[in-house]
């Protein structure tokens, strides 16, 4: 099973080695798409996992226990196709590539790589795209 999630670190929290307990812990496959932590502002890390349920589970439960805040990243980006113009200003912005262009110029999105940050939903200028 794979899991995509967002972790919120404390500044207290930050050398806490996570990302390897996840791995050597609870044999987690871990794939981080973003982060940013820095020991003076704390910080966070998007992350996809993959192994058993039941694994995942206690590693969240770790996670939590460790002080780390943990969000699942259930959402996703849906497109109106009535308000979109193919314009590409989400394609520029994308850090996940999620968003292409096929022969045509229609704007195709593979959910599949979507990690949910938002970028996209605040660069279409014509609000075609929103987060659920």
């Amino acid at each position: 099973m794979k899991k995509k999630m967002f972790l919120r670190f404390p500044r207290d929290k930050v050398m806490n080695p996570v990302a390897y307990r996840l791995v050597k812990d609870f044999g987690l496959i871990i794939n981080i798409f973003s982060a940013r932590i820095t020991a003076e502002d704390g910080g966070h890390m998007g992350i996809e996992v993959e192994g058993k349920e039941e694994t995942i589970k206690e590693a969240i439960a770790y996670l939590k226990k460790s002080g780390v805040d943990v969000d699942d990243l259930e959402k996703h980006i849906k497109i109106d196709a009535k308000k979109c113009t193919d314009c590409g200003a989400c394609v520029s912005v994308c850090p996940a590539s999620a968003f292409s262009a096929d022969k045509q110029l229609k704007i195709n999105l593979e959910t599949d790589k979507c990690i949910a940050c938002g970028q996209c939903v605040d660069a279409c200028p014509f609000r075609a795209l929103s987060m659920v």
